[in-house]
């Protein structure tokens, strides 16, 4: 059907096609008024936030995560350790990983 075909008699039947039934669904929230909220390092935030703002997180421990930067290395009891800043995380989750759980994937 052409655009200009298009009127108030067939308009409901053109949006069907376009983008499927309407919906009658009630929105439902992922979270409940006094949820508490925490950062990876479960620190509870302090504050109010609209629910865009927030994402529920699974973590788990086979995750891979990304360097942005190894700012030291040492020896400690015969194993080198990576002292490393995460990509997109601030300085206070900076933290020491065994060398071998460090992988270079360039």
């Amino acid at each position: 059907m052409r655009p200009v075909d298009v009127n108030e008699d067939n308009e409901s039947i053109v949006w069907q096609k376009l983008y499927g039934k309407e919906s009658d669904k009630s929105v439902w929230f992922k979270f409940n008024i006094g949820d508490q909220i925490a950062d990876f390092d479960d620190e509870e935030l302090k504050g109010t936030f609209y629910e865009q703002e927030l994402q529920r997180v699974n973590k788990s421990d086979s995750d891979f995560y990304r360097v942005e930067e190894v700012l030291r290395s040492r020896m400690h009891n015969k194993r080198k350790e990576y002292f490393v800043k995460w990509l997109g995380y601030p300085d206070k989750f900076n933290s020491s990983v065994p060398a071998e759980s460090v992988k270079d994937i360039k």
